[in-house]
């Protein structure tokens, strides 16, 4: 029965459509399944998870995440950003057995997204089903809303925060980075005061931030407005790489948040920035995680050649620092040629640490301060669930910054000039540092 299922799943997938069929046209007698063809094979990270587990709204995604379909993660990552702590994401690619028996499970003959379990809606009048891909039956506005309507029945209406106020801030990691990250918050040291109030000041900026930045951009952000109550931020947090994309093509922000220098070259080959502004902030460790079991028995980075280590997740190499440097850390320690079979690249840097969290791989390279992130500017660090070994050692791959500069066309450039004269200083490459960042060699 299950390769019945599987089988029939590729025959809508080959059709190219994804059309939904009714149940009793699923039906038939049982066959060998066909092999799937090229560019179908079956994925190796079958499930990608976003958001707290006892969130009220549950957003789940089922299709096959193949290069064209790489959106289906995007659009539900976006919606568990637009509502933290309020919204769990699951996307399942059912071209893996244990998708295909959950897709079976569920009932469903396509891809589809569900709401707390169901497709069909009611949107101001018309009918809306999430099925087949975004664009035909339904739009991502249509999710965003019919989310949003839901978050609001479960939690109730809630004024929109803009993340960075002294009521919402997260409590700050600890001034000294311990040699190995601790699950929960520690008690927090005083935060980051900015200078003389300068009420005279007025304007606003626009500020591109990575999800990865979040925290230390909230306790930054809360010092800049109290010296600068007049200046409006207005930040977007997101994935690096959607952002760098959206400016990439043509996006105006004032400030960008950046990784570097390898994540910034499509920007530079565009000449999207003013390169004289960046200021740097501190720099980026690669570490080594595990599943909480440790199935694979990994105490340091000569272990994932050992046998008992299956899959390894690494960024894509060819995307950003995360991957690039953790191929370069595994060919200088003379262990790529050993372990290039077992990499399973992920293109989303924080679904790193949920896979290896999740047992659905042996072992993770991350960037050390995803182990220590909040979900957005002035929320709390999220718990790590996977286990951390130890640091990459910092002499096998290429050094990674974080740093800010002004976007080429930002429309208010001399706000955008003060945040990085503010963002220049001791005082801030240290908060970065006590959200586990690395400290620059100067300082």
């Amino acid at each position: 029965m299950k390769k019945m299922i599987f089988a029939c799943l590729v025959g809508a997938l080959l059709q190219g459509v994804l059309g939904c069929a009714k149940p009793s046209e699923q039906a038939g007698q049982a066959a060998p399944p066909p092999a799937l063809p090229e560019g179908l094979e079956e994925p190796q990270v079958w499930k990608f998870t976003y958001g707290p587990e006892e969130a009220k709204v549950v957003v789940e995604a089922f299709y096959p995440l193949t290069e064209a379909h790489q959106w289906a993660k995007e659009v539900v990552e976006k919606v568990c950003q637009e509502h933290p702590g309020k919204v769990r994401g699951v996307v399942v690619d059912f071209r893996h057995e244990k998708g295909s028996e959950l897709f079976v499970q569920k009932g469903l003959t396509c891809g589809t997204i569900l709401i707390n379990g169901e497709d069909t809606f009611d949107l101001e009048g018309r009918t809306v089903i999430f099925q087949q891909a975004e664009g035909g039956m339904w739009t991502e506005e249509d999710l965003r809303r019919v989310v949003a309507q839901k978050v609001e029945e479960a939690y109730g209406a809630t004024e929109g925060e803009e993340g960075t106020s002294a009521e919402t801030s997260a409590a700050a990691p600890s001034a000294q980075t311990p040699s190995q990250p601790k699950t929960s918050p520690p008690t927090a040291p005083p935060r980051l005061a900015g200078g003389p109030a300068r009420p005279e000041v007025k304007g606003e900026v626009e500020v591109y931030v990575p999800c990865g930045v979040a925290g230390p951009y909230g306790e930054v952000a809360e010092a800049f407005k109290a010296q600068y109550p007049n200046v409006r931020l207005r930040p977007r947090v997101e994935n690096f790489y959607v952002l760098r994309n959206r400016v990439r093509d043509g996006a105006t922000p004032d400030v960008f948040l950046v990784f570097g220098p390898v994540d910034l070259k499509p920007l530079e080959e565009r000449g999207r920035l003013v390169s004289a502004t960046y200021v740097k902030l501190a720099k980026i460790s690669l570490a080594l995680i595990v599943p909480p079991s440790n199935p694979g028995q990994v105490k340091s980075l000569e272990d994932l050649a050992g046998p008992a280590v299956k899959q390894i997740a690494l960024g894509k190499v060819d995307l950003g620092s995360v991957g690039y440097c953790a191929q370069q850390a595994l060919t200088r320690a003379q262990l790529w040629d050993k372990v290039k079979d077992k990499v399973v690249e992920i293109k989303m840097p924080r679904q790193l640490k949920v896979v290896a969290a999740e047992g659905q791989v042996e072992a993770a390279i991350v960037f050390k301060s995803c182990l220590y992130e909040a979900p957005r500017p002035g929320k709390e660090p999220e718990p790590l669930k996977a286990t951390y070994i130890g640091d990459v050692p910092a002499h096998l791959y290429d050094e990674i910054e974080v740093g800010a500069v002004m976007i080429k066309g930002a429309p208010h450039p001399e706000m955008a000039r003060l945040l990085l004269d503010f963002l220049d200083s001791p005082e801030v490459r240290a908060t970065f540092v006590k959200w586990w960042f690395t400290p620059l060699e100067e300082e």
